[in-house]
């Protein structure tokens, strides 16, 4: 268990409750769950128990020694071109903002 001593897959379902009962939309988008401390002596067991605990994909990583940060960032970009790709309306472009002339500066 964490550190609190708290169950992370209670921890899990309370977060997702909460958040359909803020938004039902809300709880409908794409989610990344990532599991952190795993340099932490015993995570590798915790991890397995919480991911037969969840119904998602774990990402495991480990702030400290870097562990697992480049599928994270992975992981970050394929479901951010994922969810581009789900787009149906395109944006237009933004315009860049209007420069306006440097005011004249007085000689002495």
């Amino acid at each position: 268990c964490p550190i609190s001593g708290s169950d992370p897959a209670e921890d899990y379902r309370a977060i997702r409750r909460e958040l359909a009962s803020y938004s039902p939309a809300l709880a409908t988008k794409s989610e990344i769950v990532v599991a952190n401390k795993m340099d932490l002596t015993g995570a590798d067991a915790q991890l397995r128990a919480f991911r037969k605990a969840v119904p998602t994909d774990v990402v495991a990583i480990s702030a400290v020694t870097g562990r697992g940060l480049p599928q994270l960032v992975r992981r970050i970009w394929k479901t951010l071109a994922e969810l581009g790709a789900q787009d149906e309306e395109p944006r237009p472009p933004k315009k860049p903002p209007k420069r306006r002339p440097a005011a004249p500066q007085s000689r002495r």
